[in-house]
């Protein structure tokens, strides 16, 4: 490695930016050269995070003590096959301690420890979650229903913990000693992964997501985030003929924006490619890999690929994905840069409800205290460099300003990733076998005292009318469920 190369495409510090190669090489289209490469002393870059964009007043997080994620070095397909087959069995072996379903020991835990008025509260959502019927083949919708419910239990958790405590639970779980994602390099990203990464504009982009909205008839869903808490955001609709003119005013304007459900599904054949180079190129060289990796049980490729699109300053919020079942996540980055800070689970979770109910200089406080202790890990991508995610970490996503870090980033007007997931097929197969499969996978609950009473009573009338109809066991059912679709509509 050269002495003089720089951090994920980032410039050695006072190296003044060749504007006129960039500008040239973005009009050819030429791949930039941003390899992320170990520096002596790179964990001090100083890099800047916005976390109030606002010119008067910006509030920024400084990475000043937390260290760098680990860099693998992979050449082969193999090599990366043996990479991902490890975390599937890390996955299996750690999953009551992390996976995201209120069956699993460490969510259990947490619901045992809440008071009684969170639990009433849970309570009723857990009514909620047993009146829906979702048919025993639907597995992922049913994951999707209790992944949430999840959701419901930590935010209680969390609004009785401090960072101290919850930090100590986050070590007796594990999470402590776990990563969060690394940085691929190696032949098999400059020859493979990168396959049909080029440099984008705004301008660019607008005929790429053009493209994308007339092949798929579907619009644009973009995130605005708050100038005083990035952790915020609104969300907008983009159409076709919106689409140039809004990319244009956000970035005349320095706004937050982005997209993380650009997508397109290639699991169908007959509809051929989404006629985005971008996602086609990409889709192209991973089912090159996949053919590699049917050879292997329990990874499996998810064929909707995503083109994650964001202008400088746009927060991600620090999440744990539980969108699909528990998966690794690729993303390559083909123009700008990306920040991805790896946390425990439960603190990026942790800082997420917080960035929600309380103001930003109070995040700001945690950030700094974590980096103070340095607790996790980051990585920075530039273009052609790739991020591998784990599913049992957590990770915020910053999309830096150059106006902060003017010492270390080349300008951009678009950070562009390609997105690919891959999904531990061992684990999801258990999941489903063990609790999603089961006549009660939405029961989490006891009933209460005043809840056996009310069922006691609803039974007993009900019986009653039965008996004075004389209904049939077959009239009975055909008239609760046709009176069940009645009741839901109004």
């Amino acid at each position: 490695v050269s002495k003089d190369a720089g951090v994920g495409g980032l410039k050695r510090k006072n190296e003044a930016p060749d504007a006129k190669k960039r500008k040239t090489e973005a009009k050819s289209g030429e791949k930039t050269k941003n390899k992320l490469v170990e520096v002596k002393g790179s964990d001090k870059l100083g890099l800047r995070l916005t976390l109030r964009n606002n010119a008067t007043k910006p509030l920024l997080f400084e990475l000043k003590n937390t260290p760098q994620c680990q860099v693998r070095e992979v050449e082969t397909e193999e090599q990366l096959l043996s990479l991902m087959r490890k975390q599937a069995r890390i996955a299996k072996r750690t999953e009551e301690n992390w996976v995201r379903l209120p069956q699993k020991a460490w969510q259990a835990k947490m619901l045992k420890e809440l008071p009684d008025d969170a639990r009433n509260r849970l309570y009723e959502r857990h009514k909620d979650l047993q009146t829906i019927y979702l048919p025993v083949e639907d597995t992922d919708q049913r994951w999707q229903q209790l992944s949430t419910y999840a959701d419901y239990i930590l935010k209680e958790w969390f609004n009785t913990k401090t960072l101290d405590e919850v930090l100590k639970r986050a070590e007796e779980l594990g999470h402590t000693e776990t990563e969060g994602g690394i940085v691929l390099r190696g032949k098999i990203v400059e020859e493979l992964l990168s396959r049909g990464s080029k440099p984008m504009t705004a301008s660019g982009l607008s005929k790429e997501l053009q493209t994308l909205i007339k092949k798929s008839g579907n619009k644009i869903v973009t995130h605005s985030v708050s100038e005083e808490n990035p952790f915020k955001a609104n969300t907008k609709h983009v159409g076709s003929e919106e689409i140039e003119a809004f990319l244009q005013d956000s970035l005349k304007e320095g706004k937050g924006v982005g997209s993380l459900n650009t997508t397109f599904n290639y699991t169908y054949p007959s509809r051929g490619g989404s006629n985005v180079e971008a996602l086609d190129s990409y889709m192209q060289a991973l089912d090159q890999f996949a053919y590699s990796m049917d050879k292997t049980k329990g990874i499996e490729l998810n064929r909707e690929l995503y083109l994650i699109w964001k202008m400088q300053n746009y927060v991600t919020s620090y999440h744990q994905d539980t969108h699909i079942f528990p998966h690794l996540t690729m993303y390559q980055q083909s123009s700008g840069y990306s920040v991805f800070h790896f946390l425990p689970v439960l603190v990026g979770l942790y800082i997420t409800h917080i960035s929600r109910t309380k103001p930003i200089e109070d995040v700001h406080k945690i950030l700094k205290e974590l980096d103070e202790k340095r607790v996790g890990s980051y990585g920075i991508i530039g273009a052609g460099d790739v991020a591998l995610i784990y599913p049992f970490g957590c990770h915020g996503v910053y999309v830096p300003s150059v106006k902060h870090n003017s010492e270390l980033l080349d300008p951009f007007e678009i950070a562009l990733v390609r997105a690919a997931e891959f999904v531990f097929t061992k684990l999801k197969d258990s999941i489903s076998l063990e609790i999603l499969k089961n006549d009660d996978w939405n029961t989490i609950m006891n009933d209460r005292p005043q809840d056996k009473e009310l069922l006691e009573k609803v039974d007993g009338e009900i019986s009653s009318i039965r008996k004075k109809l004389a209904l049939k066991h077959n009239d009975f059912m055909w008239a609760i469920n046709r009176l069940w679709k009645k009741w839901e509509k109004r």
